[in-house]
């Protein structure tokens, strides 16, 4: 009875982490067939104490990874922190529409 119930738990996990996995590996792929990567100047870059920052539709945002290519320098979509302009809210790379709330940014 024990083994079946272990069992049973154990297939129910793996089953919501592989939906889980699919659903990440669906938004990384989305990113990467859009590129993901936001190319920027040297003008457009600014380093200091608190971090990369770059400034992406007349707003800087902090970043976690200054790239380059043989297209110029990027940061990758997924690697943009942003703060809400409506709310002040310390939203996430992952977060398209803020977290507190809903507003969405228009790129």
């Amino acid at each position: 009875m024990l083994m079946r119930a272990f069992s049973i738990f154990f297939l129910l996990c793996s089953t919501l982490c592989f939906s889980g996995e699919q659903r990440i590996g669906e938004l990384i792929r989305k990113a990467n067939s859009d590129t993901g990567k936001r190319y920027v100047h040297l003008d457009q870059v600014a380093l200091t104490a608190e971090g990369i920052f770059v400034e992406l539709d007349g707003t800087w945002v902090l970043t976690s990874a200054l790239e380059r290519d043989d297209s110029g320098l990027f940061v990758s979509e997924w690697s943009i922190t942003w703060t809400c302009p409506k709310c002040q809210y310390e939203n996430g790379p992952f977060s398209r529409s803020c977290v507190k709330c809903g507003y969405k940014p228009k790129h």
